[in-house]
Formats: structure tokens, sequence, C-alpha cells
């Protein structure tokens, strides 16, 4: 997953790459992945990135405060996904 405005800031993506689907609304964190990574690392990476939980003050997005209800939606929308993704 890529943010938008980041994909849009280099015109050959357009052509290198496809939109599969957007996610409207949708907050980061995001986290982006090569393609090919070894499964051992994906799933330790992935269960590490879910189990986090930042703490009340930390640094999010461009030096904005986090605030939980921001990326609230995000956490809950990754876990109504079915197991097998």
């Amino acid at each position: 997953m890529v943010l938008e405005d980041v994909w849009k800031s280099l015109p050959k993506n357009e052509e290198n790459t496809k939109i599969i689907g957007d996610y409207v609304g949708g907050k980061p964190p995001v986290v982006v992945v090569r393609e090919g990574l070894h499964e051992a690392i994906y799933k330790t990476l992935f269960d590490a990135l879910l189990a986090w939980t930042p703490t009340w003050d930390a640094v999010y997005g461009g030096f904005n405060p986090f605030y939980y209800a921001d990326v609230h939606p995000f956490f809950h929308d990754l876990n109504e996904l079915p197991s097998n993704m």
C-alpha cells in the first residue's frame, strides 16, 4: 500500500504500477515491504506491527502528536481481514 501523494510524486509510477484498490478514508501508518520478502521475516514484522502500541505522546506523521483515534480505524480494519491474508 502506498499513499496516493507519494505514488503521484513519480510520473513513472503510472507506467510501472497498477492500482488494485483504494482504501478511502484510511489513516497511516503505512508500511511498504518489498516483493519476495522471506516469509519468516514477513511474519515476524507483521506480528510485531500488529502487537505494537505507541505511547500517547509519540511523534506521529509530520511531527504531529499521535492520537489513537486517528489510527484506530486502520488497526480495526486490519483486524477484520480474513486470517488467510
